[in-house]
């Protein structure tokens, strides 16, 4: 990693993994000082 680079780490779940079309990771993420919540959805 580039000095002064930050990771971004997500934590969550991922959901309908019977479906090609539907599925959904949504959790939490830190990136440097921040963090907050993300969803990310495969349609």
């Amino acid at each position: 990693m580039k000095a002064g680079a930050s990771k971004w780490v997500g934590t969550g779940k991922l959901e309908n993994l019977d479906s090609w079309t539907n599925r959904v990771y949504s959790g939490t993420y830190v990136f440097g000082a921040k963090k907050g919540n993300f969803k990310l959805t495969l349609h």
